[in-house]
């Protein structure tokens, strides 16, 4: 300990010795105070917020799943009751299906290698890239097998790169 920190704890500890009863127990219940103030500020508090954000969390992921067994089990449905797939070019249906809920695609997309379909969209609506990704598996068969979804500023807009395959 340096002779700084030393002569500190020695003041406290003379002034405790020095104090009356009635001054100590005015100390300590302070010290009570500024301790729950603090163990309040730094551990309640931040405790509460994350339970409240796990809460929120939660709802939207008990709402994700719920869509997500409603899309698998449509997409069971549809393929137990053995509907075609259009045999037409898989490029045109993608771009027709986008094209017709005016999405843009990014360069070099729709490109087509290894019987699948890979496409950039810089900019869209996510409830348009669902109606457009359950058009394209109700109509032609194509459905995402990989998928990379970037949420943008605007609420609701995000950038998609999407690979499909039947």
């Amino acid at each position: 300990m340096n002779a700084r920190a030393s002569f500190v704890q020695a003041s406290i500890a003379q002034a405790w010795d020095r104090a009356s009863r009635r001054e100590r127990r005015f100390a300590i219940a302070g010290l009570v105070v500024v301790a729950l103030g603090l163990a309040w500020t730094l551990i309640w508090r931040p405790l509460q917020a994350d339970v409240e954000r796990t809460r929120s969390e939660r709802a939207r992921l008990s709402t994700l799943l719920a869509v997500a067994r409603a899309s698998v089990d449509e997409a069971a449905g549809a393929t137990q009751s053995g509907a075609k797939p259009s045999t037409a070019d898989w490029r045109a249906a993608v771009t027709r299906a986008f094209a017709e809920r005016g999405v843009q695609f990014g360069p070099g997309t729709p490109d087509l290698r290894d019987d699948r379909v890979r496409v950039v969209l810089p900019e869209v609506r996510f409830d348009t890239l669902v109606i457009a990704l359950h058009a394209l598996a109700h109509d032609d068969g194509l459905r995402p097998t990989e998928a990379t979804l970037t949420a943008r500023v605007e609420p609701g807009v995000l950038r998609a790169e999407i690979t499909f395959a039947r």
